[in-house]
């Protein structure tokens, strides 16, 4: 068993040693042949790094039967197709970094709309400006995205700040506009009549570059756009084009196009080079809290010992996989190749 990086603590590693598995732990940061030489003789992975489990990588690491990733975005670090075609089967923790990352949102929210960063570092050049900024309270806020995080910040935004709320969403949330007074509405019209527009997401094919310069146009010139999801919902050169001739008034995000952050001046969307003001930019920090790692890596080691115990795992999150288990009561124990032909039935 390989478990990359080091937020998975000693206790823990320990946990999985109990299943039977020998434990590797490679801290250093693994990619292509080294990620591959790490894995030839593993049966599971639990990916806690930042490595990259491309198609090859799989391919060449024939004994390897789970990838069990320490997050809920795992289509970012792993070729999940490719995985269900070789008879791997991936798990993932979803609903650990729920609150974590709402609470990042939110201090994004009040630090644009406050001008927190921005103040500060003029504060401490010298300058002492009475700037004027806006209240939270009886603005409205557009949530996209009203899955378990969205719904969080929906939460805290609504009852702790006496924000209006409206949303869009796959689906309708009934207990969410019960519960908060919301409204569904069509994302143009959440665009335009949202004061602050928060992006809570999941990156799908259909929802990269969702927000491009016809929605920003559609914003408020005041209006402040959050983004803890991924940096690709938003197109990156149409925001910076409405930073700068102030269709809209300031943007933050939570992880960027290019990780780590390139230097300004090799940024081809030129938003590095905004002033605090406009942009602001946090390391895709959201669910880097204590509270938050324990809980995925408690649920993480869970699923390993389950699945090496029964070959199944209620977070296994490619559905063909889960399919073959209804072939074969076994399959954890089958030889890779005959899992995926088992899929394939």
């Amino acid at each position: 068993m390989v478990v990359t990086g080091t937020r998975v603590s000693e206790g823990y590693l320990a946990l999985i040693r109990q299943s039977g598995l020998h434990v590797v732990n490679p801290t250093e940061h693994l990619s292509g042949d080294a990620l591959v030489h790490a894995l030839e003789d593993a049966q599971g992975y639990l990916l806690a790094g930042d490595e990259i489990a491309t198609r090859e990588v799989l391919a060449r690491c024939e004994q390897l039967r789970l990838l069990s990733f320490l997050g809920t975005g795992y289509g970012s670090f792993v070729d999940a197709d490719a995985a269900t075609e070789l008879g791997i089967a991936i798990t993932n923790t979803p609903g650990a970094n729920t609150t974590s990352v709402a609470e990042l949102t939110v201090a994004h929210v009040l630090n644009a709309r406050r001008r927190v960063t921005d103040l500060n570092n003029l504060t401490k050049q010298g300058q002492f400006p009475r700037t004027m900024t806006t209240d939270l309270h009886g603005a409205t806020v557009g949530v996209v995205g009203m899955g378990a995080i969205g719904s969080a910040i929906a939460r805290i935004l609504v009852d702790g700040f006496g924000m209006s709320l409206v949303y869009h969403s796959r689906e309708r949330k009934p207990r969410i506009e019960d519960a908060l007074g919301a409204k569904s509405v069509p994302l143009n019209q959440l665009l335009a009549a949202s004061d602050v527009v928060v992006l809570a997401a999941a990156t799908t094919p259909e929802t990269i570059g969702l927000v491009g310069a016809d929605q920003l146009n559609r914003m408020r010139p005041d209006a402040i756009l959050i983004n803890t999801a991924r940096a690709v919902l938003v197109d990156g050169h149409a925001l910076s084009r409405a930073l700068r001739e102030d269709v809209i008034a300031t943007a933050a995000f939570d992880g960027y196009y290019v990780e780590p952050v390139p230097t300004p001046e090799c940024d081809e969307y030129r938003l590095l080079s905004l002033p605090d003001a406009k942009f602001t930019l946090t390391p895709h920090t959201g669910a880097l809290t204590i509270s938050a790692n324990d809980r995925m890596c408690a649920m993480a080691v869970a699923s390993v010992r389950s699945f090496f115990a029964t070959g199944d795992d209620e977070f296994i999150v490619n559905p063909a996989y889960r399919a073959s288990l209804s072939a074969t009561p076994d399959v954890a124990s089958l030889p890779r190749r005959r899992v995926a032909e088992h899929a394939d039935r």
